[in-house]
């Protein structure tokens, strides 16, 4: 009898254990799917944004002689400026030289004989051909004459442009070889600004009336500049990379100096375009569609899920942006891309989550 009520209290304490170990392992199994998201802004809270940004130089070079051989003169100093034609590195030319005598005199003597046979050939003294052999002679000695030329040319280097040494890589005495490098330059003729921007602010550069840059090392000092370009592809999740040049730089040069990688800040000024029609744009691809109805999956913070909300669209705008008349509204964030492999309150990981660089303005 005992042997009976030990198996009967023994049996519901297994199935616990069972049903535990279950509600584990589902619980295991939930998918938690990675996210972007993208804050629904308005654009008339705003006229002007502010990014973080640096300096750069408009042109960056590596010197490097066409002929090998030992340096007997280097004139560079990381830091040096100097200025377009002059010399900046020599190698010993003696051999040059030497090739050079060589390689004249076989091109006089080559082309004295081309001169013989031709009067010879008027005179119908010779055959076509033996004109043509020495002919030929004359071109490939003229040729290695020429190339002789250049490559006693070719033991100097001159700077290509006004600049500054920014790397010294060889020293002097020291045998170098043909296209080894030697130094690096900066050119600085043109101060150049690059910043990024998000996706969503990319279509407002074309309303952009004034980029102003301040310089950290310069504070309340600001500097106009004018655009430049804006990047094809988007670096990471850094955005799309704009380029400004900064207007009349040289003008600021002793007073204001600016060099590579300073840190500043670009305000980019857009010109009034806040529109009286209520709608929103989003990116096409973050539209789910899903029985003849369109919704998007809006990201609740709280819960770390999303869920499903009807739109309504409206217009294409562009070749991957569509009006979205009503559904959404400012501030929410919305999942961008893959929005249709979610369900329903399911949890999610957002990544790269920054709502002031991920913003959809409306229009």
């Amino acid at each position: 009898m005992k042997k009976f009520i030990l198996t009967f209290l023994f049996a519901p304490v297994m199935l616990s254990l069972f049903t535990g170990c279950s509600e584990q392992e589902t619980e295991k199994k939930e998918i938690i799917r990675p996210v972007k998201l993208l804050t629904v802004a308005n654009e008339g809270l705003f006229n002007s944004k502010t990014f973080p940004a640096k300096t750069k130089e408009t042109k960056e070079s590596t010197l490097a002689f066409r002929v090998g051989g030992p340096l007997v003169k280097l004139n560079a100093e990381v830091g040096q400026r100097i200025k377009k034609g002059q010399l900046i590195a020599q190698i010993d030319d003696r051999d040059f030289l030497v090739d050079l005598e060589a390689k004249k005199a076989k091109f006089i003597q080559a082309r004295a004989e081309e001169q013989r046979f031709k009067g010879l050939l008027k005179k119908e003294s010779i055959p076509q051909n033996e004109y043509d052999q020495k002919l030929a002679a004359f071109l490939v000695a003229k040729a290695n004459y020429d190339d002789a030329q250049n490559a006693l040319k070719d033991t100097k280097v001159y700077a290509p442009f006004n600049a500054v040494v920014s790397g010294k890589l060889v020293e002097n005495y020291q045998e170098v070889r043909a296209k080894q490098g030697i130094v690096s330059l900066l050119d600085f003729s043109d101060t150049e600004v690059k910043f990024n921007i998000p996706e969503s602010f990319v279509r407002f550069i074309d309303k952009v009336e004034e980029y102003k840059v301040t310089i950290n090392a310069y504070p309340g000092k600001q500097f106009k500049a004018s655009l430049k370009e804006v990047g094809a592809h988007s670096e990471d999740a850094s955005g799309f990379p704009v380029y400004l040049y900064i207007d009349d730089a040289k003008k600021y040069k002793n007073t204001f100096p600016i060099g590579s990688g300073m840190t500043c800040n670009v305000e980019m000024k857009l010109k009034s375009t806040i529109d009286e029609d209520d709608f929103y744009l989003i990116p096409i691809h973050s539209i789910v569609q899903s029985k003849n109805e369109n919704s998007v999956m809006v990201y609740d913070a709280a819960s770390h899920t999303v869920k499903s909300h009807k739109v309504i669209l409206g217009d294409l705008k562009g070749h991957d942006q569509v009006q979205v008349l009503s559904g959404i509204q400012a501030g929410d964030q919305i999942v961008e891309v893959g929005g249709h492999l979610l369900t329903e309150g399911q949890k999610v990981r957002v990544l790269d989550f920054n709502p002031t660089t991920s913003e959809i303005a409306k229009q």
